[in-house]
């Protein structure tokens, strides 16, 4: 419960719905009014990386092994994401900087939260080849990378944007 408030600043469950819905950090029902659309670049695009994650579509015609070390990758990296969610709100202390100097900062810090979360999916990946789980669980990160990459591109080509939906998702690299 404690990671709910901190990211959210509620207490209510920690639902895991479709993207949108009112999830930890989502964009539904429960999703804060007042917060301002340039306020946390950081926080966004954190909480669109977990739904592309979220998103990432199950193997199909494998055995229930590889689906079971797919599924186990994608949770991790959704444990990564979460992880970098409630380390940085509870790090995080608004100063009264221009704008601009905020969103160079905020462009930083997402930065250095996707590269950390891309470096500890490396060092999940796996090398036994004739294990299935293991080959799941290989894909899994392999496609958790593809997102923290797309996310990384999309705060380098535009940091304002960075969490705003793209057309090239999860379901784009399997």
């Amino acid at each position: 419960m404690f990671i709910v408030e901190v990211v959210t600043g509620s207490s209510e469950p920690c639902l895991d719905g479709p993207p949108g819905s009112d999830r930890v950090g989502g964009t539904g029902q429960g999703a804060d009014p007042d917060i301002h659309p340039n306020e946390d670049v950081h926080e966004r695009a954190l909480a669109q990386t977990r739904d592309a994650l979220f998103a990432a579509p199950k193997p199909r015609g494998r055995s229930t092994d590889y689906e079971r070390g797919f599924t186990a990758a994608i949770r991790y990296a959704r444990v990564c994401v979460l992880d970098r969610m409630s380390s940085g709100t509870v790090d995080f202390i608004e100063d009264l900087r221009p704008y601009d100097l905020r969103m160079d900062r905020e462009r930083l810090r997402t930065s250095v939260a996707l590269r950390s979360i891309g470096s500890r999916l490396l060092q999940e990946l796996r090398a036994d080849p004739e294990d299935e789980v293991a080959a799941g669980y290989r894909r899994g990160i392999v496609v958790a990378l593809g997102v923290i990459a797309d996310q990384e591109s999309a705060l380098q080509q535009n940091p304002v944007s960075a969490a705003e939906p793209r057309e090239r998702s999860a379901v784009s690299l399997c």
